[in-house]
């Protein structure tokens, strides 16, 4: 089984987007990739 390292977080809330991105970086060692829109995520 792969150990997960890198998650992409897509919400259009600016405030969620840095509370998550905190949260998974500081607390579980993440890399976090955030974008607001699917389309975003997409490219």
């Amino acid at each position: 089984m792969t150990k997960l390292e890198r998650i992409l977080h897509v919400d259009d809330e600016e405030d969620i987007r840095f509370i998550v991105q905190v949260t998974l970086e500081v607390n579980n060692g993440y890399e976090v990739l955030s974008c607001a829109r699917g389309s975003e995520a997409i490219k």
